[in-house]
């Protein structure tokens, strides 16, 4: 068993559950779900025991520790059962690796001057830094870089490389220009400047 920031998680598979024919293996099923809701449920039980500690009752200290010894050892007990007694009742489980981490923002409306572009292989901004790309408009502001699903801090003199999803403040009418800048090649025939 690995660490908890390593160790993977055990859980049902929402559609076999579902899907279980037979009258044995629905009532199994049910079975190890019931045991995990009502078995490590320990909370009410230490809280409604808790009560005994306010009121008048005899050995209400002592009533309380019984509970609390009581919940936590059904805890660890069930918790640590849960794999075997779905490997004796039949019911389907698998290991879910974590989820790796994300982003999201959900706007009522669409935001204006919000570009997300993808710089194309070839393009003036492949290879080539932020300040170097000086025919961007002036009121550009390139947010976000990502790479390789990493996110890149954003400075002056970072890279862009083909592949990368920019995030672009702008002004609607600058989404020509930035086409041209982050996702089209460069014209092979355009003419090259003289040195």
């Amino acid at each position: 068993m690995g660490s908890a920031a390593t160790a993977t998680v055990a859980a049902l598979h929402p559609g076999e559950i579902g899907s279980l024919s037979g009258f044995a293996d629905a009532t199994a099923a049910i079975l190890l779900i019931a045991s995990i809701v009502f078995g490590l449920k320990g909370a009410v039980p230490i809280l409604l025991a808790s009560y005994l500690l306010a009121a008048t009752v005899p050995q209400a200290s002592r009533l309380y520790g019984i509970v609390v010894i009581v919940v936590v050892f059904s805890v660890l007990v069930q918790g640590s059962l849960i794999p075997t007694a779905a490997k004796v009742l039949h019911v389907p489980m698998r290991t879910v690796q974590p989820e790796p981490w994300a982003l999201g923002i959900r706007l009522r409306d669409e935001p204006e001057g919000f570009h997300r572009v993808t710089v194309a292989p070839g393009s003036p901004a492949d290879g080539r830094t932020i300040k170097e790309l000086t025919h961007l408009p002036v009121d550009v502001w390139v947010s976000f870089v990502v790479r390789d699903q990493q996110l890149i801090t954003v400075r002056a003199d970072t890279t862009l490389h083909a592949g990368d999803d920019l995030l672009i403040l702008a002004a609607d009418k600058e989404q020509p220009e930035l086409a041209v800048i982050f996702e089209q090649p460069d014209d092979p025939r355009a003419p090259v400047a003289s040195t």
